[in-house]
């Protein structure tokens, strides 16, 4: 992961401690210092947090106030019609 500097205008790799899964075809909302992909990873010290609903690919997320919801989708080759909701 690599986390871009505005004021610097470079990049710089994120190194997440727990982080053990490879991702792809996802989608990242960030609230507050936490930037969710799934369970979401901590800004401030790197963290992933293991948070996780079903595995699922090509989801659409988005925030809306305090929550974050999750939609739709692909487990494995099936499509997913599922809506998650964290209340942040």
């Amino acid at each position: 992961m690599y986390r871009y500097i505005f004021d610097r205008n470079e990049w710089k790799i994120v190194h997440c401690t727990n982080s053990s899964h490879v991702r792809s075809a996802h989608s990242v909302a960030i609230y507050q210092n936490t930037m969710y992909l799934f369970g979401g990873i901590e800004l401030k010290y790197n963290n992933d947090s293991r948070v996780i609903p079903a595995k699922c690919d090509r989801h659409t997320c988005i925030l809306s106030g305090e929550n974050l919801y999750m939609f739709d989708g692909y487990v494995g080759i099936q499509r997913s019609n599922e809506l998650f909701v964290l209340n942040l």
